[in-house]
């Protein structure tokens, strides 16, 4: 007599692997649907791996030397030069703000770099900035409380480069953070002498 051989059970792994092949392979709209979330899963990966990346790709500069500017030098740390550097005034003080992203080209604040951006943090509005000198006499009290808490932040998130000046052949004779003063009576506030 010849041994039969026992045929093998199927493994509980093996048949639901071959029911769920089948029932995909089968149908078109199975296989479709499997196709769109892997679509979507594939999207939802990369995205979250693209995002992180781009938040590491803040290349900040070495640390400017401290020292006053007018509008015409400030003008030129928009962000879009050789070492992307953003500097942004508030109040008459120049702040290096080239450790984030919301003030680089196409950043949501991008409108203030390389600018004053007094006026605009006053109103609480991205496009109230000026290419000419302003002396901001025109805010009112509640406009420079708001100026000065965003002064605060900045003064404690960012480097103070130096001083907006209006002109640096006149102020040249005045001391500036560049020789170590740190006179509070060089911010363009009209009312500060008011209010002391």
């Amino acid at each position: 007599m010849e041994a039969q051989s026992p045929t093998p059970l199927p493994s509980s792994s093996n048949s639901i692997m071959n029911i769920l092949t089948e029932s995909i392979l089968n149908s078109p709209f199975n296989l479709a649907l499997c196709m769109v979330c892997a679509y979507f899963i594939y999207r939802l990966w990369r995205g979250s791996h693209n995002r992180s990346e781009d938040r590491n790709e803040i290349k900040v500069p070495p640390p400017l030397e401290p020292h006053d500017m007018d509008l015409e030098e400030l003008k030129k740390y928009d962000g879009r030069g050789p070492d992307g550097r953003v500097c942004i005034a508030i109040n008459g003080k120049v702040f290096d703000v080239s450790t984030t992203n919301f003030y680089r080209p196409g950043g949501p604040y991008s409108s203030f770099a390389g600018r004053d951006a007094t006026r605009g943090l006053a109103k609480f509005n991205v496009t109230a900035v000026s290419e000419e000198w302003d002396d901001h006499s025109d805010l009112n009290p509640g406009e420079w409380t708001s100026v000065k808490e965003w002064e605060m932040q900045f003064s404690e998130r960012y480097t103070h480069v130096g001083r907006l000046v209006k002109d640096l052949d006149k102020e040249e004779t005045e001391p500036s953070l560049a020789e170590g003063s740190n006179d509070d009576n060089s911010s363009t506030n009209p009312q500060k002498s008011k209010d002391d």
